[in-house]
C-alpha cells in the first residue's frame, strides 16, 4: 500500500447530463472533447459504465457513497421529501470524502448544482464545501428548487440568469475556477477535488469560442424545449439546434478540462472524470433527462427512463498508468472502491462485474445492463435488449431461454437480489424511525 506521502492528488469531475456516445474516445466524430480524449489515450476508459439512476437525485448518492438510498414510495418530486430520502443517506454512510479523509487527503468540493448541496447533506466529511449559496440567496434558492408553481417560464429564466450573470446556482464553470486553483494551490499533497460541473445539464450553453450557431438558435432552442414541455418533433430544426447546442456546451465544458490539467500540472494529480447520467433526444419519444412534462400547478413532472441515452455514461481515469481499458459492465456506485484504489495505488479492474445496476427513484424501473445485453423491468414487464441492435425492439420471449439464458439467469439473480435488499432497507428504515 501507498504511504501517505508518495499518494497522488486526485482530481474528481462530474459532468451533469453527459453521455458516452458524444464523447470522442467513445465514437463521436465532432471532436467535442479532445482533453477528456486524450485523458482516455493516455490513461484508462471504463467503456461500459453506467450510473446507478438517470438523473442526479437518482445517480449521486450511490456515487459517493457506493450504496443505493432507501427506496420510499413518497420519494418522488417533492424537494422536502427528496432531502429526506438523501440527507439520512450520506450521514449514515461513509462518504467518499471520509474515506480518503482517513487516509490523509486534505478534500474540497465545489458544486453549483443545487441537488449536490449542503442542503442535501453532501457537504458531509469535507474539509471545504463550497455550493456558492449564502443566506442571502436562500430564499431565491429554494424558489429555484420548487420551480415556482404556477410559472412554466421562471426556472428556464431563471437558470439561464444564473449563468449569465454567473449568480447563484447552475453558473458555467469560469465563474467559479478560480476557487478551485485557489484551494489546490494553498494546499500540502495529496488532496481530492470534487468537481461538479453544471455546464452540460438543461439549458445547453456555451461561450462565443464554443458556439457552432448563432445565439438566437441556442436560446430559443433551449427555451422551446421546455415551453413544448419537452414534446419535440425529433425530424424539427429545433430538435437539431437543440442538439447542436448540447454538443457545443460539451465542447465548453471540456474547456475546463483543460484548463485543470495545465494550472495543476505541477502537482501531477490522477483525474477521474465522469457524468452522473445521460441525456435523451428523442431516442425513445422522451428528452432531457426526466422525460418532462409539467404537473396542472405548473411543477414539473418526472418520469425517469433507463435506456442507454439515459444511463450509459464516459467514466475515464486520466493521467493515470494502468490498463487501457476495462469492458465489463461498472456501476458508478463504485466511485467510492476506484477512487479508494487509486489512492492506495490498489488494482481498479476488480470494481467490474458481469453485471451492473441501474434503477429509478421510486424503484419501479431497473436495468441490469451486461456488455451486450440488457434488461429493463418494470412493474408489469420485462424486456431484453441486444445493444448491438439497440433498444427499439426488445427480443422475443420464446427466445430468451435458448438463446440468451445465461444471461436472462444472471439478470433474475440480480433483480431478486435488489429487491431482498431493498426490502431489508426499508424494513430497517421503518424501524430507525419508530425507534427514533
Amino acid at each position: 500500500m501507498t504511504e501517505q506521502a508518495d499518494r497522488r492528488s486526485i482530481v474528481f469531475v462530474t459532468i451533469d447530463s453527459l453521455r458516452a456516445d458524444y464523447c470522442g474516445f467513445s465514437g463521436h466524430d465532432r471532436e467535442l472533447t479532445p482533453t477528456l480524449d486524450s485523458f482516455a489515450e493516455d490513461g484508462t476508459v471504463f467503456e461500459n459504465a453506467v450510473a446507478p439512476g438517470p438523473s442526479t437525485s437518482e445517480s449521486v448518492p450511490a456515487i459517493v457513497t457506493g450504496d443505493y438510498p432507501v427506496e420510499r414510495e413518497e420519494a418522488a418530486v417533492d424537494i422536502d421529501q427528496r432531502i429526506s430520502r438523501i440527507k439520512p443517506h450520506l450521514q449514515a454512510r461513509r462518504t467518499i470524502a471520509e474515506r480518503l479523509s482517513e487516509i490523509g487527503y486534505e478534500t474540497a468540493a465545489f458544486t453549483p448544482n443545487p441537488f449536490t448541496s449542503r442542503y442535501f447533506g453532501y457537504d458531509d466529511g469535507f474539509d471545504h464545501f463550497e455550493d456558492f449559496l449564502d443566506g442571502s440567496r436562500d430564499q431565491i434558492y429554494q424558489r429555484l428548487l420548487k420551480g415556482m408553481k404556477g410559472s412554466d417560464y421562471y426556472l428556464p429564466v431563471r437558470i439561464l440568469l444564473n449563468w449569465t450573470q454567473r449568480e447563484e446556482a447552475f453558473k458555467p464553470w469560469e465563474a467559479f475556477y478560480d476557487d478551485i486553483i485557489e484551494w489546490a494551490d494553498n494546499q500540502n499533497d495529496p488532496y481530492f477535488i470534487w468537481v461538479f460541473l453544471m455546464d452540460v445539464h438543461h439549458p445547453y450553453l456555451s461561450d462565443r469560442e464554443t458556439r457552432s450557431q448563432s445565439i438566437l438558435k441556442e436560446y430559443f432552442a433551449n427555451w422551446e424545449l421546455r415551453r413544448k414541455q419537452y414534446d419535440l418533433d425529433p425530424e424539427s430544426r429545433t430538435h437539431d439546434w437543440l442538439v447542436q447546442s448540447y454538443e457545443d456546451s460539451i465542447r465548453y465544458m471540456d474547456k475546463c478540462l483543460d484548463q485543470l490539467a495545465t494550472d495543476l500540472d505541477d502537482d501531477n494529480p490522477v483525474f477521474v472524470v465522469t457524468g452522473d447520467h445521460g441525456e435523451a433526444f428523442g431516442e425513445h419519444d422522451s428528452y432531457e433527462h426526466h422525460g418532462g412534462a409539467f404537473g396542472q400547478e405548473g411543477e414539473q413532472e418526472y418520469h425517469s427512463f433507463l435506456y442507454e441515452e439515459n444511463i450509459h455514461v464516459p467514466l475515464v481515469l486520466g493521467n493515470y498508468d494502468g490498463v487501457d481499458s476495462i469492458e465489463d459492465p461498472v456501476s458508478l456506485s463504485a466511485i467510492p472502491d476506484i477512487l479508494e484504489s487509486v489512492a492506495t495505488d490498489q488494482d481498479i479492474t476488480e470494481v467490474a462485474d458481469d453485471f451492473a445496476f441501474s434503477k429509478t427513484m421510486d424503484d419501479d424501473k431497473i436495468a441490469v445492463r451486461g456488455r451486450r445485453y440488457k434488461s429493463i423491468t418494470t412493474l408489469d414487464s420485462i424486456k431484453v435488449y441486444d445493444l448491438d441492435r439497440g433498444e427499439t425492439d426488445p427480443i422475443e420471449n420464446d427466445k430468451l431461454s435458448d438463446e440468451f439464458g445465461s444471461f436472462v439467469a444472471g439478470v433474475r439473480n440480480t433483480t431478486e437480489e435488489q429487491g431482498r435488499l431493498s426490502s431489508w432497507s426499508r424494513q430497517f428504515s421503518t424501524k430507525s424511525e419508530e425507534q427514533g
